[in-house]
């Protein structure tokens, strides 16, 4: 900025007496912004990176401060059971038993959420197991939720689910009504087949579960 006229540059120099500690300085005071309030020992603290981002207005962030992104366990199932990933769903998906059929259809709901075709294969039954499924291609449904409407059981091997799994394929909504059928055999639940409530919408995949 130029100077006033008839008022020349300002040459810096030794601080005036007015400009030392413990004097009032006769200019406006100079404005404080957040980092002022921050000591050079508070920047070099453990920890004093998370601390000055604290400090910084909302429209500002440091540059290499990382945001955490929520870990699986406190990921919520997509199975809509209301508990978290980790301690529903995604054990199954990790190896463990399922106790029941109706754990068997949510967890096997969770994993189309989740692309996860191994899981799918390994627990259908190998008497109807197709070859492969095919997640990844470009009418694949958006899985949107699941609603499990009745489980019953036929003895100590064999049981039926029924549910409704809600889903959007190229951005039209629809809904999967069916009654699965479920196995125990070796002492692991299989998916077998299911029966269709309703027909599919014209148009749409209707794919097993």
């Amino acid at each position: 900025m130029a100077e006033a006229a008839g008022h020349p540059a300002r040459i810096p120099g030794p601080a005036s007496r007015a400009d030392s500690p413990g004097k009032r300085s006769r200019g406006k005071p100079a404005r404080r912004t957040n980092n002022d309030r921050i000591g050079p020992a508070l920047l070099t603290a453990p920890g004093s990176r998370a601390i000055l981002a604290s400090t910084l207005p909302p429209s500002q962030d440091l540059p290499n401060v990382k945001k955490r992104s929520p870990s699986p366990a406190a990921t919520n199932c997509p199975c809509a059971s209301g508990r978290p990933l980790a301690d529903c769903c995604g054990r199954y998906h990790a190896g463990e038993a399922v106790p029941d059929a109706a754990a068997l259809m949510r967890s096997r709901y969770t994993a189309y959420v989740l692309g996860n075709e191994a899981y799918l294969l390994a627990t259908w039954h190998a008497t109807t197991r197709p070859a492969r499924l095919e997640l990844d291609a470009g009418d694949t449904p958006r899985w949107l939720g699941l609603e499990l409407r009745g489980h019953e059981t036929s003895g100590a091997d064999a049981a039926t689910v029924e549910f409704v799994a809600r889903y959007k394929v190229g951005g039209r909504a629809h809904r999967l009504h069916e009654t699965s059928r479920f196995v125990c055999d070796g002492e692991r639940w299989y998916y077998v087949d299911g029966v269709l409530h309703e027909a599919p919408p014209s148009g749409a995949q209707t794919r097993r579960r």
